[in-house]
This record gives C-alpha cells, structure tokens and sequence, in this order.
C-alpha cells in the first residue's frame, strides 16, 4: 500500500485560477454597472432631497429658498452664472426678502453639496431651453421653474437621468435625459 501526499498538482491549480479568471473577467462589467448605477442613484436622490428642503423651508419661513449653483468657494454662495450643477450646489433661504442671495447679505445656508463624481454631468434647463442656475421656491412651495435636470455618467445618454420640476414645486426622477 502506497501512501499517496495529499493536495493540488500544479496542473488543477492553474486550470482553477484559469476558471476564476474567466468568471471574475465575466463578473467585472457588471459589477463597474452596478456601481455606477448606485452612484447615480444617490446623486440624484441628493439633488431631489435639496428641492424638497428648499421648498419645506420656503413654506416653514415664509421666505423665497433658493437652490442654486456653488461657487465652490470655502465659504460658497450661490454663482448665478454658472450652468455646470456637478461642481455642488446649495439651498439658501432669503432671509431678507430682497431677492438678492448672498451670504454677506445675512441670508441662511440650509444645506451645501459637493462636487458629483468624476465624469457625471448634471445641467438644468427651463421649457424653453434656457439654461437654469437657481431655482427658488415661494412660500406656498411653488417653484420658478418648470424644467429638466439631466445626469449622465461615462456611460452616455442611453444611462442617462433627469429630474423634472413642475411650476407646483414637484420633482421627480424620470430615466433619460440629454448628455452635453
């Protein structure tokens, strides 16, 4: 009677390595998918949430809140000529009432996002096509803008989100969307 050694010969390890390999390779699209899908989901579910405070707070205040494009600085107020929304954005309240929206102002930033993911855009547009960099709610929650804010990831177009905000002050999220 022989006694054999137990174990792998050289020879089964790398025909399992050979058939993990295979299936990891399989499994990597997917997983890069599953991802991105989740962080597009949160960035959206983000911008969503911001809305939905700056028009509780408009109705809670009795004042306009903006949501507005970040100026990115360390202190950041909102920039009204930018129409990039992936570099951050904020809500602010119009504590004084005078429409203009500014920290030195003494108006109050409710709440600051930051930058979105690499390679996500996110751009608003109003119904007829022009640019969007604020929208401000009323006090009876109504909003300024009846628009599209489209998200895309480095997947294009055909992964694309949007937001839709009616003039009631309703936001949803809708698939598709136009990539710049």
């Amino acid at each position: 009677m022989r006694n054999r050694a137990q174990g792998f010969t050289l020879i089964e390890m790398l025909i399992t390595i050979a058939i993990v390999a295979i299936v990891a390779a399989l499994a990597a699209p997917s997983l890069r998918d599953l991802v991105l899908n989740n962080q597009r989901a949160a960035q959206l579910n983000a911008m969503v949430a911001s809305m939905s405070l700056a028009r509780a707070e408009a109705v809670k205040s009795g004042r306009n809140a903006i949501v507005c494009i970040s100026d990115g600085a360390a202190n950041p107020d909102c920039d009204g000529g930018a129409t990039e929304w992936e570099q951050g954005w904020l809500v602010v309240v119009d504590t004084d009432g005078d429409g203009n929206i500014s920290r030195a102002d003494g108006d109050q930033v409710v709440d600051i996002r930051e930058d979105l993911a690499d390679g996500t855009t996110l751009r608003a547009v109003d119904g007829g096509g022009n640019d969007v960099s604020a929208v401000t709610y009323e006090a009876n929650g109504e909003s300024d803008v009846a628009g599209t804010f489209s998200m895309c990831d480095p997947r294009g177009a055909a992964d694309a989100r949007s937001i839709t905000i009616e003039l009631t002050g309703r936001a949803s999220v809708v698939q598709g969307g136009v990539c710049p």
